[in-house]
């Protein structure tokens, strides 16, 4: 396991125009000296070539852009004022697609575009992004024809007896490596009955990590990774291992020793956890407790020898995270 210790993320371009361009949305446009307020019109449309409305365009000045490809340090990052002077546009297209927008952050030169269905139920388009260059007094960017996205109809179930798993939070990301860019990543948490759902997605390898504490503790490699083509649907059943609550107790007597287990699921909604647990006492195998379909709690007596020794206990082949714990006896 690897704790995710922050969500700030590597700078790519659509991470910086839609994840970002919020922190500048209540700042007073910025009025240039140099040159006269500027027109920018628009219009998003589907494959038909029909208007969609209220989607989002952001926009962002290749100057602004490149500064922030340059990875500013955390201190930066932190300070709201370093983004006080961002060239970041938002706008929200009308019914017919179409949008206008005459904004003192508007500069002449190079800027990219995305445009973003923000819909949280279900956004049909896949983001898209285009680059334009802005001249004075007015610049039409033209149509812009936004992708079919794809769609992720998922269902979470525990890896061995197949129950579904409600309330964990599925993080979605097209990185390798959850933890090495955060710059595409989103999640969504499960519903009652297990399902979660992903919509507006691009065309390419997306990958679900599986994750039920507040401290984003997350396995560092994927628990599904999925292919998807433009505006493709699928129905995905993703698996996982839960952090059980887990306990073992050795409780001697004379000539014997009760040994105790509980590796429950039950914090998660899960009762069913099964798996077994091995236990040792140095290198010899002591016996092995095979936990039961429900409860998640067993015991076993065993018979043993007059002596101090120290039990092993490791769990693994059930639902619950492989876990391993120890308990130091003197057996009469």
């Amino acid at each position: 396991m690897r704790r995710l210790t922050t969500r700030r993320p590597g700078i790519r371009r659509l991470a910086v125009i839609t994840a970002l361009a919020s922190l500048t949305l209540g700042l007073t446009a910025v009025a240039h000296a140099d040159e006269p307020d500027l027109t920018v019109t628009g219009r998003a449309v589907d494959a038909a070539g029909n208007g969609i409305a209220k989607i989002s365009v952001y926009a962002i000045s290749d100057a602004d852009l490149q500064e922030l490809e340059s990875e500013p340090d955390e201190e930066e990052w932190d300070d709201e004022d370093y983004f006080e002077d961002w060239e970041i546009v938002h706008i929200k297209t009308a019914p017919s697609g179409r949008f206008t927008s005459t904004d003192g952050r508007w500069t002449t030169g190079d800027w990219h575009f995305a445009f973003v269905d923000e819909r949280r139920v279900d956004a049909p388009f896949a983001v898209t992004e285009v680059e334009r260059v802005l001249g004075s007094p007015s610049t039409d960017i033209g149509e812009v024809a936004l992708r079919p996205g794809a769609v992720i109809n998922g269902t979470l179930r525990t890896a061995v007896t197949g129950k579904v798993v409600p309330w964990a939070e599925v993080v979605r990301s097209t990185t390798v490596s959850l933890f090495d860019d955060l710059s595409d990543v989103d999640s969504t948490y499960t519903s009652s009955k297990g399902a979660f759902r992903y919509t507006g997605l691009e065309a390419g390898v997306h990958r679900l990590w599986v994750g039920f504490d507040e401290e984003w503790d997350y396995p560092t490699t994927p628990s599904a990774r999925i292919r998807l083509t433009e505006g493709q649907v699928v129905d995905a059943t993703v698996t996982t291992t839960i952090p059980c609550r887990t306990s073992f107790t050795a409780t001697p007597a004379k000539g014997k020793v009760t040994f105790k287990v509980i590796a429950s699921g039950s914090d998660y909604g899960v009762p069913a956890t099964r798996g077994s647990v091995k236990i040792t006492s140095g290198t010899k195998g002591i016996t092995t407790i095979t936990m039961p379909s429900q409860g998640g709690t067993a015991t076993k007596v065993v018979a043993q020898g007059a002596g101090k020794r120290t039990y092993t206990a490791t769990y693994s082949g059930g639902d619950c995270r492989p876990w391993k714990a120890g308990r130091t006896i003197t057996v009469r």
